[in-house]
C-alpha cells in the first residue's frame, strides 16, 4: 500500500495469511522514534506503522482520513513475501492489537479496547489522553505504560520481572509514584531505577509502593523490577493501579 492507501502489490493477504506472517508482539519491531515528527495542531504529521495483525486496518484507514491526519500508515514488521514493500523509515507511532503473548513495545502506551497506540517517548508530553489504571493528581502531570505490560481482567500486569513508566510534566517537580500491588505480591520487592540505571528509593505500606521521582520537563522514564527469591506468584506480576501525587 502507498502512502495514498492504494494498493501497489497485486495480491491481498488473506486474513490467515496475515495472522501467520505478522507478529504477535510488536516489541519484536523496531519501536517508533521521533525523528522528522514534528506536531501540527493536535495531530502527530508524519509515519505510523501497523506493528502486527490488526482486525480492523482498513476501516482504521478510513477513521484517521475522515479526522483529516494527513500523514502515512504502512505495515511492519512484515515477514512474508511483500516484506519488500515494507517502508525503511521510522515509525513516529504504532498501531496494534492485544492478543496471545502481547508485550506493550518501547513507547508511551495508549489502550483503546483491544488496539494499542505505541507513541514515541520524546512525544509522550503531547498526548492529552490517560490510561484509566495510569493516574495523577498532579496537574499537567500523565503516565504511561511503556514497555513489557499486558492488559489483564483485574489490572495491568509487568510481563516477566521487568517494565517500564513514562511520566510526563510540563515543568520539573518532584512526584511520588506509587504502585498498588495485585494478588499475591504482598510480599514483593518492587525495585525502580531512572532512564540513567540509578536505583530510586523506595518505601511499601499496606501493599503500596511509593516512590520519590524528579520529573524533568518533558517525558521521564522509571524502570521497574520485580525481585523476591520466595515470591510464589509466576509472571505476569498483576499492579492493580499506578498513580502519581505531589511530593
Amino acid at each position: 500500500i502507498d502512502e495514498n492507501h492504494k494498493p501497489v502489490a497485486s495480491h491481498a493477504p488473506t486474513a490467515a495469511e496475515e495472522v501467520s506472517t505478522k507478529p504477535a508482539d510488536p516489541c519484536r519491531c523496531r519501536p517508533p522514534d521521533s525523528l522528522h515528527c514534528q506536531v501540527v495542531g493536535r495531530w502527530i504529521e508524519a509515519k505510523a506503522g501497523i506493528a502486527n495483525w490488526v482486525m480492523f486496518e482498513y476501516p482504521l484507514w478510513v477513521a484517521l482520513r475522515n479526522e483529516e491526519w494527513t500523514g502515512t500508515l504502512n505495515d511492519i514488521g512484515v515477514t512474508n513475501q511483500t516484506r519488500t514493500l515494507e517502508t525503511s523509515q521510522s515509525t513516529c507511532a504504532q498501531i496494534s492489537q492485544v492478543g496471545p503473548g502481547y508485550l506493550s513495545p518501547a513507547a508511551a502506551n495508549l489502550q483503546f479496547g483491544n488496539l494499542v497506540v505505541s507513541v514515541a517517548p520524546t512525544l509522550a508530553s503531547r498526548i492529552h489522553l490517560t490510561m484509566p489504571d495510569f493516574t495523577s493528581s498532579v496537574p499537567g502531570v500523565r503516565l504511561f505504560p511503556g514497555e513489557g505490560w499486558v492488559p489483564l481482567v483485574y489490572g495491568l500486569a509487568a510481563v516477566g520481572t521487568r517494565a517500564s513508566i513514562y511520566i510526563t510534566s510540563p515543568a520539573t517537580k518532584a512526584v511520588t509514584l506509587r504502585l498498588r500491588l495485585g494478588p499475591g505480591l504482598d510480599n514483593a520487592q518492587i525495585i525502580a531505577s531512572d532512564g540513567a540505571g540509578r536505583v530510586l528509593p523506595s518505601s511499601t505500606r499496606q501493599g503500596v509502593v511509593e516512590i520519590p521521582v524528579s520529573v524533568l520537563s518533558g517525558a521521564t522514564r522509571v524502570d521497574l523490577a520485580v525481585s523476591s527469591p520466595g515470591l510464589k506468584h509466576r509472571p505476569p506480576f498483576p499492579l492493580r493501579s499506578i498513580s502519581v501525587a505531589a511530593g
